[in-house]
């Protein structure tokens, strides 16, 4: 005489030995009298709904990390892209210990294919180290503070300039202004800090 084959608790069919239906993950009931009792019934009914809850809670958490990546990715590429932008190049301030000092970076010179004219143009020299009218300004022998100074010049005085290039940056001590551009002296391989140099557009050198 076959024995009958065990079935879920939803009426299916099922391969012996299994402990859940293949077909709806429902547990399946006993063919032996003393395993049919409804207490029985009741425990294998719990136990499903605990291995459901687990799934929904596993799948749970897999869609929280697959958000969280998604998020994350998303502000990076976010930070990324908006990391490439330049501050202005006229002016920013900076704060520290409460103590406000303001930036300001020279123009930058105009190329000689730009609508600057040609030729020398006069300067005025001041001085931001010092409020006296015998302060001075280096002149060095290129663009920068690392070139030896070769002569200075007061201020008031005018100067020709015959163009501007970026060199060394100079920041004055007591403005806190600074800028790259130094700017030449005409007939001569010598320099001064834009910093110090009032004037019109020079082409570049």
């Amino acid at each position: 005489m076959e024995l009958p084959r065990p079935t879920c608790t939803n009426g299916h069919e099922t391969p012996s030995g299994a402990q859940f239906c293949p077909v709806c993950a429902a547990p399946l009931l006993s063919t032996t009298s003393g395993r049919s009792s409804e207490a029985y019934r009741r425990g294998l009914l719990e136990r499903s709904r605990q291995a459901q809850r687990a799934r929904r809670q596993r799948r749970r958490g897999r869609l929280l990390v697959v958000t969280f990546a998604a998020a994350l990715a998303a502000v990076l590429t976010l930070t990324f892209r908006g990391g490439g932008g330049k501050p202005s190049p006229r002016s920013s301030a900076t704060t520290k210990s409460g103590v406000t000092t303001a930036t300001t970076i020279a123009p930058r010179p105009t190329s000689s294919s730009g609508t600057a004219p040609t030729g020398p143009r006069n300067f005025t020299v001041r001085s931001m180290n010092c409020g006296q009218l015998n302060c001075t300004v280096g002149v060095r022998d290129g663009p920068g503070r690392s070139h030896k100074q070769v002569g200075y010049v007061d201020t008031g005085r005018v100067v020709q300039i015959d163009c501007s290039t970026h060199g060394e940056p100079v920041q004055d001590k007591n403005t806190g202004q600074q800028s790259d551009v130094w700017y030449r002296y005409t007939g001569s391989n010598k320099y001064s800090s834009a910093l110090y140099l009032d004037g019109p557009p020079v082409p570049s050198c």
